[in-house]
């Protein structure tokens, strides 16, 4: 240790190592439109979907009626892997699909659930339902009909939140009876959405 000073050598060749290591012989510079700055932390797309523009409610439009979500929402229409379309089944027997939006004109989301009454937890204070499709149908869930209704609760943070709260900025549906798993850097929900496609 008595060799290594600040103007030695070897606190360059130190150096030097740390720069290089990593690197595949032959680097190429990153395309820069693959860097997202949130905060304080840089991070790298690898896939080019990544975006943290926070969430607004989303909303159920129904497959039937073949309803057309609002300006700006994007329908989530198949599983992570594309395993399966990403249904969900109604109470009366209508194929859904959850549609969101990204913006910031409003508190992002902090929650998004499945409420029923038979259920012994209580809905979350200032959490809402979602009752109705964008076209008006009931948007109760389940498989059938003598089973009790259920909904999709949303929650969203306090309007004054802090950079440092948790926010929704991604959704996706996984099929784990296609082996689909939840992707890194998800949380996966303890809720279970009623399948259209698989029972």
């Amino acid at each position: 240790m008595d060799d290594i000073s600040l103007g030695s050598d070897v606190n360059q060749q130190v150096a030097e190592y740390f720069v290089v290591c990593g690197l595949p012989c032959e680097p190429t510079a990153y395309d820069l439109s693959e860097v997202l700055v949130n905060g304080e932390e840089i991070v790298l797309s690898e896939s080019g979907r990544l975006d943290f523009t926070e969430y607004s409610p989303p909303i159920l439009i129904s497959a039937l009626d073949q309803d057309n979500p609002p300006f700006g929402y994007e329908i989530v229409r198949h599983s992570y892997n594309r395993a399966g379309n990403a249904l969900i089944r109604a109470l009366n027997s209508d194929d859904l699909y959850i549609c969101y939006r990204r913006g910031y004109d409003k508190p992002p989301i902090a929650d998004i659930g499945i409420y029923s009454d038979s259920s012994h937890l209580s809905l979350k204070k200032k959490a809402i339902l979602i009752e109705r499709t964008v076209g008006g149908r009931s948007a109760a869930l389940g498989k059938h009909r003598l089973s009790s209704p259920s909904y999709l609760s949303v929650m969203r943070v306090n309007k004054n939140y802090g950079i440092d709260q948790l926010a929704l900025t991604d959704l996706c549906v996984i099929f784990k009876n296609k082996d689909e798993l939840c992707p890194l850097g998800y949380m996966e929900s303890q809720h279970k959405l009623p399948s259209g496609q698989v029972s």
